[in-house]
């Protein structure tokens, strides 16, 4: 599949589904879903599959940046 490059820094934030997604710091794909994000920087080339459907936020814009957390424990559910 070709790959697209970010006009601006973009971030796409699954909501629903599971996708696919590859980027020019990728050596193969990753596959991300619910509560986990992806950021391309402007100008970087990058593919995004879902072969089973995604329901997803994407952001687009200068000054995105991420302050990266890895739960390693589920979080807990609200009241």
């Amino acid at each position: 599949m070709p790959k697209d490059p970010a006009v601006v820094a973009q971030m796409l934030i699954p909501l629903v589904g599971e996708a696919e997604v590859s980027g020019s710091g990728f050596s193969t794909s990753v596959r991300i879903g619910p509560g986990e994000a992806v950021l391309w920087q402007a100008g970087e080339d990058h593919t995004t599959i879902s072969p089973s459907g995604l329901s997803a936020l994407i952001l687009e814009g200068g000054g995105i940046s991420v302050a990266a957390r890895k739960h390693t424990e589920p979080v807990p559910s609200w009241p």
